[in-house]
């Protein structure tokens, strides 16, 4: 049995993932990280637009979430209590696909950075992150 709560969700955390042999799942492939964009909703309306634009993949379903009924029936994200735009899978342009879900900011303060590299095609998270820029500001001296 779930507890209700209020979700004050200001911080979006993505992760990567693969696809499963069932059409439209996909599986947490590796850890996550948070980003500065508000909430899952702005990053979907940031990123999929314009010439570089990543796709929105409406109705996926992800592995551990989607299949366990305590989080189906009691986070808001899910079962539609909230907005529709706490959670969503994403493909980048050059074919990452990512989770996308709306946190709360004292989650977001237990997970590593994850920010768009340089061109803004696709996610990196912590080191290999802070190596993108590292890259990015030397190659553009």
């Amino acid at each position: 049995m779930g507890f209700c709560m209020t979700m004050l969700l200001y911080k979006t955390a993505v992760a990567p993932l693969t696809e499963t042999e069932r059409q439209g799942w996909y599986a947490i492939a590796g850890t996550g990280g948070v980003t500065e964009f508000e909430d899952a909703g702005h990053l979907i309306n940031d990123l999929t637009v314009g010439a570089d634009a990543w796709t929105h993949l409406e109705g996926a379903q992800v592995v551990g979430l989607h299949d366990d009924s305590e989080v189906t029936e009691d986070d808001p994200r899910f079962n539609h209590e909230a907005d529709d735009d706490g959670f969503a899978v994403v493909r980048s342009p050059l074919g990452g696909l990512y989770l996308a879900m709306s946190i709360n900011v004292p989650e977001a303060l237990l997970m590593q950075k994850a920010d768009l590299i340089p061109g803004g095609k696709d996610f990196a998270f912590g080191e290999v992150l802070e190596k993108a820029w590292a890259d990015f500001i030397k190659s553009s001296r």
